[in-house]
């Protein structure tokens, strides 16, 4: 413990998964840091109003096939991609506009405009 406590501020002890140890030191970032954290009320906001389903999928990138499930949302091109879009919402509307888009076959930026009008119809 003393010799962990003489280490210089900035260094570290790594161990390795060979179970080899190393020294490592720490230098203060150089760059800027442009992206925040969210905050709990952001997230209240966003999801608050949504009801709680123990087995609901929360983002996930399983496929899944069970009835109901976002990737069992067939796509039909007689129905539109806003629609297509909405239909996977309400399976879980915890989905990425990357996934939807994917998933529906719709350009980002339909997906995009399409999750945001889901979410300022809800009640």
């Amino acid at each position: 413990m003393s010799y962990i406590a003489s280490l210089t501020p900035g260094q570290a002890i790594v161990k390795l998964s060979t179970g080899e140890q190393k020294i490592v030191q720490f230098y203060e970032r150089e760059s800027i840091h442009i992206s925040h954290t969210p905050t709990t009320q952001a997230a209240l906001n966003r999801y608050g109003n949504l009801s709680f389903d123990p087995n609901m999928s929360f983002g996930a990138d399983i496929e899944e096939e069970e009835e109901g499930s976002p990737a069992a949302v067939k796509v039909d091109e007689k129905v539109s991609g806003v629609e297509r879009v909405r239909r996977l919402l309400k399976c879980d509307p915890t989905m990425r506009v990357r996934d939807l888009s994917r998933k529906a076959r719709v350009l980002e930026s339909t997906a995009s405009r399409a999750r945001a009008k889901f979410f300022e119809d809800q009640p």
